[in-house]
C-alpha cells in the first residue's frame, strides 16, 4: 500500500517538473504538447492516490472440501 502512495508522490513530482519546462517553452507547439505529458502524470498521480485509499482485499482463505 505504500508503494503505490510512494509512486503518487514521484508521479506529482514528475508532473511539476514537466509543467515548469512547458511554462519556460517557447514554442507554442511543443508547449501544448509538454502540458498534455504534465497533465497525464497529474492523473497517474490521481489514480495511485485513489488505489492507495481504497482498504486492502480480504484476505485469500483457503479451506479443504471434502475428500
Amino acid at each position: 500500500m505504500d508503494e503505490l502512495l510512494i509512486n503518487a508522490g514521484l508521479y506529482h513530482d514528475q508532473a511539476e517538473r514537466m509543467y515548469a519546462l512547458a511554462m519556460k517553452e517557447k514554442n507554442r507547439k511543443r508547449q501544448q504538447v509538454m502540458f498534455a505529458i504534465a497533465e497525464h502524470y497529474y492523473l497517474l498521480h490521481d489514480e495511485f492516490m485513489e488505489l492507495g485509499r481504497l482498504p486492502p482485499p480480504p484476505a485469500l482463505r483457503l479451506a479443504e472440501g471434502p475428500a
